[in-house]
């Protein structure tokens, strides 16, 4: 057999068994898989929740394992980019009775899985709650939903700012001796321990394991003398 014919049924061949395996990859569409925000989730003070209504199409005519990827942006005194978890957590609901935590935030996503998409519409539920010592700034939450090989776009569910808006009295965090007051005290012992390393620092407002810079920052946000 002549050796042009011979490499022209070879690359047939080829394309024809590349062809087959394709076949049984689901190749999400918009229509496939749709995320919608009934309510979205906005928290107007730090150390609060909110929950956003979700509404989910499933047009696949099959239940689908899925998994729920929340990701946050910040930007901020703390710094701005990824969110690594810290101060903020969120539950996924699919059923009335069963919450899902998100875990292993990595560049500022985290991951709930175990549950069911079921066929049709169904109206899932996102909770996100905050501490009251939240680092003060922009969080930007979207999320996506990913079910057999089929994918959602990415909706935004809502925002939230960090703890800057107290600035009297034993509530604000950064008032570190209590006295209604964050003034010349606090700004004392942000000298005394500055650049100072380690857990439990009374002047590392942000808690990071460092009084630097952006402890100062806060500090001038929060200045109430």
């Amino acid at each position: 057999m002549d050796r042009k014919i011979k490499k022209i049924i070879s690359i047939l061949l080829v394309v024809s068994f590349f062809g087959a395996s394709l076949g049984n990859i689901a190749v999400a569409e918009d229509s496939d898989l749709i995320l919608e925000v009934v309510n979205p989730c906005n928290i107007t003070s730090a150390g609060n929740s909110c929950v956003a209504n979700l509404k989910v199409t499933n047009n696949t005519k099959k239940e689908l394992d899925g998994k729920a990827f929340l990701h946050i942006d910040y930007d901020g005194l703390c710094g701005s980019g990824y969110f690594d978890g810290e101060g903020i957590s969120a539950e996924f609901n699919a059923k009335s009775s069963e919450w899902l935590g998100f875990s292993g935030w990595k560049n500022g996503t985290a991951e709930a899985f175990g549950f069911t998409i079921k066929k049709g519409e169904t109206f899932p539920k996102l909770k996100i709650s905050s501490v009251p010592n939240l680092c003060p700034g922009k969080y930007d939450f979207s999320l996506q939903l990913e079910g057999g090989g089929y994918v959602a776009s990415s909706v935004r569910i809502g925002t939230t700012d960090g703890d800057n808006s107290s600035k009297t009295g034993e509530e604000n965090p950064f008032d570190i001796n209590k006295d209604g007051i964050v003034g010349i005290f606090e700004f004392t012992m942000l000298m005394a321990h500055w650049e100072e390393t380690g857990p439990n620092i009374s002047a590392d407002f942000n808690k990071d394991g460092v009084v630097d810079i952006l402890d100062f920052a806060i500090l001038m946000a929060n200045w109430s003398e």
